[in-house]
């Protein structure tokens, strides 16, 4: 689970394009989000690179890395019909490159 969710991560943005101020945006967050003295909330440079990230993706979400999951469809089943479906889950995923299996 991240520490910070969607919610937390817009209203630091937000509170940053209307005062300027990391500071200011650190105590937005504490009066909206009901934190205490010694609670936790986004560092500077937590905050500043929520705002770049937004300047340049326009969204404040993580960016997943990695190559993407392969589906098992009834065409990639049929491109490997030589396999039968116990060996299909697993199959190695260099395997399925050779093959051209769609992901």
């Amino acid at each position: 689970m991240e520490r910070w969710n969607v919610q937390h991560r817009v209203t630091c943005v937000r509170s940053y394009y209307k005062t300027n101020s990391v500071t200011e945006v650190q105590r937005v967050y504490r009066r909206q989000f009901n934190v205490g003295r010694h609670g936790h909330i986004p560092s500077r440079n937590t905050i500043l690179s929520w705002v770049k990230k937004f300047e340049e993706t326009g969204s404040v979400l993580d960016v997943k890395h990695g190559a993407p999951r392969t589906v098992r469809t009834p065409e990639n089943v049929q491109t490997l019909p030589y396999l039968n479906s116990a060996e299909l889950t697993t199959l190695p995923t260099n395997a399925t490159h050779l093959c051209q299996v769609t992901r």
